[in-house]
């Protein structure tokens, strides 16, 4: 009884869980800007984001971190030919739970949740 009662708690709690529960996700993925347009870009799936740019003479970010950032077209010296960006987020958040053990020591568990996305612009 208690073996049955065990085996239909873990299928009724698996299936509550999606498989991509730790993926990064940026929005909107793709843009099209001209020089002096802007487009602001949103990640979700971490509680702390650190955003960075392949070629940072191609535009900028408002912010290096946050949840939003908002991306602005500039001028382009140097390589014409060169006209998608390349923004990327990095993402990590940390839980920490504490038990006390019988001897009275403490245990601290961290759980990490990490991940990575891109989004594309393309600088018309």
């Amino acid at each position: 009884m208690m073996f049955c009662f065990a085996a239909l708690a873990i299928l009724f709690y698996s299936g509550c869980e999606s498989a991509d529960s730790n993926s990064i996700e940026i929005t909107p993925s793709y843009a099209e800007l001209r020089v002096g347009q802007s487009a602001t870009f949103h990640a979700t799936g971490a509680q702390y984001f650190s955003w960075s740019l392949k070629d940072p003479t191609m535009g900028s970010l408002s912010s290096t971190s946050g949840e939003y950032v908002v991306y602005t077209a500039r001028n382009r010296e140097g390589n014409s030919s060169l006209r998608f960006q390349e923004i990327s987020v990095n993402a990590a958040g940390s839980s920490s739970t504490e038990t006390v053990s019988p001897s009275g020591t403490n245990d601290v568990t961290t759980t990490v949740s990490s991940g990575a996305a891109k989004a594309t612009v393309k600088h018309l």
